[in-house]
């Protein structure tokens, strides 16, 4: 879809749904949730073209000049894609063909039934019963709200009750997200995991070097040179403004864009710290991009 012809890209998903394949009815069902059901609307786009047009104008010119290029070009395919929605897409029957899925225990099938569902209560029920089949979208949704202090009734209770800390290390294998909160689990500790420091430096690393950054920024004011490195620390912080600048949120709206302008201007250049990143860089950065 990126290369532009997003209707024949739909189509031919759609196609290959409808044929029965089960891997192509989620990833369909999938975008049809994200873009067709949940996306916003022209309107919707066009008024917040015009609010950032607008705060755009308190960046400094040729960051500003960016700013305006990247987030156009993003409305657009956001745009398009609208439009292919609603020439390709009925939404009812992607959702009928997940739900013929679901009934069979597919995972990542219960897990969309459960974002389309009206009632918390069958909501609830389907995301653990995706969690229970594998599904590692659902096991880290659960653990995230959980530790955010929200529906502690999605573990359940008694013997079928689900644990935390193995739904974090069952989906971090496949989401950095999730890799990246049992990092700052191990680190802090948090219920289902005991605190190990070492092991949450060593997770926070490797969840960097899958893209998610936050938990090792999270970290790195408390650790000790003896922990890690600060060169690798700052090298890190480069790695990440730059990720950002090119596909993150710097682009999508100018409150990230200036945070990330304040974040780079922070960190030293041709220095250590950037020896280090373009070397962090030529090792992982082929995963890190977008």
């Amino acid at each position: 879809m990126v290369g532009g012809d997003i209707v024949g890209a739909l189509e031919q998903l759609k196609k290959q749904a409808l044929a029965g394949d089960p891997a192509a009815i989620n990833l369909y069902a999938d975008f049809v949730y994200w873009n067709c059901w949940s996306g916003r609307t022209t309107d919707q786009l066009d008024g917040y073209t015009a609010s950032q047009m607008r705060e755009s104008l308190t960046l400094p010119a040729a960051d500003a000049e960016w700013f305006r290029t990247a987030f156009l070009q993003d409305i657009a395919f956001d745009k398009a894609v609208g439009t292919a929605c609603r020439a390709s897409v009925d939404v009812g029957h992607a959702f009928d063909l997940v739900d013929g899925l679901a009934k069979h225990g597919d995972s990542e099938s219960l897990w969309l039934e459960s974002k389309t569902s009206s009632q918390i209560a069958e909501q609830q029920s389907l995301e653990r019963a995706a969690a229970i089949a594998g599904s590692a979208q659902a096991q880290f949704e659960i653990a995230f709200t959980v530790l955010a202090g929200y529906q502690r009734e999605l573990l359940g209770t008694g013997p079928d009750a689900l644990d935390l800390g193995e739904l974090l290390r069952e989906s971090a294998p496949q989401i950095p997200q999730a890799e990246g909160n049992l990092a700052t689990c191990l680190f802090y500790g948090c219920e289902g995991i005991a605190a190990d420091p070492a092991a949450g430096v060593r997770t926070a690393l490797t969840a960097a070097e899958h893209g998610f950054f936050e938990a090792l920024l999270d970290i790195a004011p408390h650790l000790t040179p003896n922990q890690l490195d600060p060169i690798d620390v700052d090298a890190w912080k480069l790695i990440h403004a730059s990720v950002e600048m090119q596909c993150g949120q710097s682009w999508s709206n100018v409150k990230a864009m200036r945070e990330t302008l304040d974040a780079l201007s922070a960190l030293p250049r041709r220095s250590a710290a950037q020896r280090r990143a373009e070397q962090l860089w030529a090792q992982y950065g082929a995963g890190l991009g977008c």
